[in-house]
């Protein structure tokens, strides 16, 4: 099964796919590694709030 990210020749569009499921469409590879940053943004950001969660003093 296909995973990756490919550009769909029919429709011009760029598909995210994870073992031959579509998991995402994009427009540009700027859209994708746009969303791509946000995300990881995000994760590093919930990350660092569980980190400081573990030394926090209960109160």
């Amino acid at each position: 099964m296909k995973t990756g990210f490919f550009k769909e020749n029919s429709s011009q569009y760029y598909v995210l796919l994870l073992e031959g499921e579509e998991i995402a469409r994009y427009t540009s590879v700027k859209e994708f590694v746009d969303e791509h940053a946000e995300l990881l943004e995000k994760l590093q950001e919930a990350q660092d709030e569980l980190l400081e969660s573990y030394y926090r003093v209960p109160r």
